[in-house]
Order: structure tokens, then sequence, then C-alpha cells
């Protein structure tokens, strides 16, 4: 038996990687801007591979995965990202029928599997994913200020009303680093309070996601060109 080699997690490829670590430390206020747009390459590639993972996972298996933090997501030598952790993956148990459930670290797990015998959906995968590329892009998940602060964090979690949730995402989807920005409505569906108002579909938010890099090249695009025009109106203005 043949078994594909891993270099390791994405969790310890986005530490090692020093330009998309720095990017999360400034945006924290630990670190100097980087210099140079490698980091948001990155990140974006490392974002477009685990949300395929996902996607391809649900197709293939029809059912969630539970466990959607960046542990488990496995580099291969080649940099690309395979989800794995298939066994704690909800499940049938052989014995009882019933689902076995890994739901995943508090800051990344959707608001109702905070509810007594909840079980991961489709729908808390979206949230889940959708927070680990937050974290990704910003350095933080959505929680993560709030949950910081408390001594019991999952209580926390538990008594947080949708209206509070809601507050703190529409903060945080308002301050999204300017790199970014174009994500704001991709963070705001992927990360709503109630399973219902997220991605209907694997298919959908992918789509979202790349629509947000269509935005986001056509901005980068047109603030180049914009340069371009500037430069010879300047000399002229010089000249004048």
């Amino acid at each position: 038996i043949i078994m594909r080699r891993y270099e390791g997690n994405l969790e310890n490829k986005v530490r090692d990687d020093s330009r998309v670590y720095r990017h999360t430390r400034y945006l924290n206020k630990r670190m100097e801007e980087p210099e140079d747009p490698h980091h948001i390459k990155q990140i974006l590639h490392y974002a477009r591979e685990m949300l395929k993972g996902v996607r391809d996972f649900h197709q293939v298996y029809k059912r969630a995965h539970g466990d959607l933090k960046k542990d488990n997501f496995l580099v291969d030598k080649k940099g690309n990202i395979h989800l794995g952790d298939f066994g704690s993956a909800t499940v049938a148990s052989v014995k009882t029928g019933n689902p076995r459930d890994n739901i995943g670290p508090i800051a990344i797990r959707a608001p109702e599997l905070f509810e007594e015998d909840s079980h991961p959906t489709r729908s808390s995968d979206y949230y889940s994913i959708t927070n680990e590329i937050l974290d990704l892009m910003t350095g933080r998940h959505l929680l993560d200020d709030e949950l910081n602060k408390e001594s019991n964090p999952e209580q926390y979690i538990r008594n947080l009303s949708e209206k509070d949730h809601e507050s703190v995402k529409k903060k945080r989807t308002r301050n999204l680093p300017e790199e970014f920005g174009t994500f704001k409505r991709f963070f705001k569906k992927g990360l709503s309070y109630d399973p219902e108002e997220r991605f209907y579909s694997d298919d959908e938010m992918v789509s979202e996601f790349e629509k947000a890099v269509e935005s986001m090249n056509t901005i980068s695009v047109a603030a180049k060109y914009a340069k371009r025009l500037a430069i010879p109106t300047l000399a002229l203005g010089t000249m004048l």
C-alpha cells in the first residue's frame, strides 16, 4: 500500500511561512506591515484549497466533517492541501446507529452546536471553514477578542444571543483589512448565526469566494491603471 506523505498540517505551515505569519502579526499590531504581496497570494491559495477540500469531502462522503480546524488540513511536498482526520467526522456507529460527533474547537464552532443533542451539519461546516479563513486573513477568528476576556468561553457562547453575535460579525466585516475588503459578503454569509442564512451549498460557498477574489483583482488592476495615468498628469503639471 502506497500512502501519501505530508510535510505537516496547515496550522504549522502558516506559522512557518514567515510572510504569511508577518501578515497576521502585523494585523494584531505586533509587527511591521509585510513588504511584498506574496502573503496575499499565499493566503488566497490556502483558503481556496481549504474550501475545495471541504466541498470534495461533502460531495464524496455525503456527510459533515465537524472538525475543520487548520490542524486537520494536511500539506504535501508540492504545497497542495488535503483535508484529513476523517475518523472524527460525523459517521454512524456500528453498535448504536448514532452519529459519532467531533464538533471542533470553541473558536470556530457554529452557535447551534452549543445546544444540547446537536450534531455537525454541512451548514455548521460552512461556519467553521469561513471562520478559519477569517483567521487566515485577519489573524483572529470571529469571537477571539470576546473569548479571550472570558473565564468560561464556552458558557459565553452558549449565552450569546443572535443579536450580539451579529453585532460582532458586523463590526469585524466592517473592519476587514483593506486588501481583503471584497470578502465582506463571503464572511457575512458564511458566519451567519442562523444556519439557514449561510451558504446553501458547497458550490455557492466556493463561488462566493471566487467572486470576492475576482473583485479583488479588478480593484487591483484599476488601482495600477489609475497610478499609471497619474504619472503623466503629474509630469505635465510640473512642466506647466
